[in-house]
């Protein structure tokens, strides 16, 4: 069809964190932001040291010349299908940008954008990539490309095309009160992401994860010579699948042990506890028992290992699987792993280094997220705990800095 075409160390392993803001920018224009973000003044923009090639030396993320180099940046992605993937973004965005003091973004990548059908690539998709590389290399904005999803595909809400999203029949979500309680309570989302972990084969007889290789070799073969292409993020905040479902027990049976602890009272069964996790006034009400960052700390402490066990099995094998396929086609760019959804809010990860032909893989990175329980809800700004954040970044550093990724 016109427009596309077929497709027939760490050296002592770096943990690295990317210092990206928590809000994504979507539409300066429709949003009527043509202002700066901090200040009543445009900043000057600084001058930026050259774009340069980014690698990771020990801790450390270091340019060509061997000087250590400090990233602040934006989620930059767009969900819309209608509008091609791509935000209505022109020159002046990326140098507001700039001179706001951001000198990296996450670019969102939509696979359903990139292969809208088996083995085929949308060229004016990767054309609209490009010049977006094009404004960040003029305003020394470094770029991470993120494969991003959120449920999983688009007939949830974004990521895999419809043809790689293997249901088995099973009933779509309905809508509830957070987007994403969807991931627990929807046995159709989480059955096309045990097809994905699996490999299960699309219409084409090759395998979802096979698609989703190539499609990281076409983004390296194109993008990877390009210095302002930082690395890449292999999936946006993978899920367990139907994994998930004993994992959530987990969590559950952990709060029920926490509550009846800190208050003496019988432990809560589990469905009592996931009827109050459901509703977002009872959810805050229980959060308040975990702010105590002791109490929050032997919660997510006492949520078993099944989550660190996705990490080094099939996690692991899906991100050596892409670094495979990014090193057939380039050798630049620094591949950085995300731990799994459920560690977002503190449970230990079991993320390990890439390792390729049984050598460790020199250019990596930790990608973590981390949100408190009322991330995605309105009681964001009333019910956010510094205390309880500051126990799932104490988790995160001590994972990284004691763990063998190290």
């Amino acid at each position: 069809m016109p427009g596309k075409r077929s497709i027939v160390s760490i050296a002592a392993a770096a943990f690295i964190i990317i210092t990206l803001a928590a809000g994504c920018l979507f539409y300066f224009k429709e949003r009527g932001w043509n202002m700066p973000l901090f200040g009543s003044k445009p900043a000057p923009i600084l001058k930026e040291l050259p774009l340069e090639r980014i690698s990771v030396s020990g801790r450390h993320f270091v340019d060509e010349k061997g000087r250590i180099r400090i990233f602040h940046g934006v989620n930059l992605v767009n969900k819309d299908k209608l509008k091609g993937y791509i935000g209505d973004w022109d020159e002046t965005d990326f140098e507001q940008i700039r001179r706001n003091g951001f000198n990296i973004i996450r670019l969102g990548i939509i696979w359903d954008g990139l292969e809208p059908e088996p083995g085929v690539y949308d060229d004016a998709y990767l054309d609209r990539i490009e010049d977006i590389l094009d404004l960040c290399a003029k305003y020394g904005i470094y770029v991470l490309l993120d494969m991003h999803q959120d449920l999983y595909s688009v007939r949830f809400s974004d990521g895999a095309p419809k043809w790689a999203t293997l249901t088995d029949n099973l009933p779509l979500p309905k809508r509830g009160q957070v987007w994403s309680d969807a991931y627990i309570s929807s046995e159709a989302i989480q059955r096309a992401f045990d097809h994905f972990w699996a490999n299960d084969p699309a219409e084409d007889g090759v395998g979802l994860q096979d698609h989703y290789a190539g499609c990281w070799k076409v983004l390296a073969e194109r993008f990877g010579g390009r210095p302002e292409v930082i690395g890449y993020d292999f999936m946006n905040e993978p899920f367990p699948g139907s994994g998930a479902v004993e994992i959530f027990h987990d969590l559950l049976a952990a709060y029920a042990g926490a509550e009846a602890k800190i208050t003496g009272n019988q432990p809560k069964s589990i469905e009592e506890v996931a009827g109050i996790f459901f509703d977002q006034q009872k959810k805050l009400a229980a959060l308040q028992l975990l702010d105590d960052p002791e109490h929050y700390r032997d919660f997510i402490n006492s949520a078993g290992t099944r989550s660190a066990e996705f990490d080094s099995s099939a996690l692991a094998a899906f991100y050596s699987r892409m670094a495979e396929a990014v090193r057939s086609v380039s050798p630049h760019g620094i591949l950085f792993l995300e731990n799994s959804y459920f560690s977002n809010i503190g449970i230990s990860s079991g993320i390990q280094p890439i390792e390729l032909n049984g050598v460790r893989e020199s250019q990596q990175g930790f990608a973590p997220h981390g949100y408190d329980f009322v991330v995605d809800t309105h009681l964001v700004g009333s019910g956010a705990s510094e205390n309880r954040v500051s126990v799932i970044f104490e988790s995160t550093w001590m994972y990284k800095t004691g763990s063998t990724f190290r």
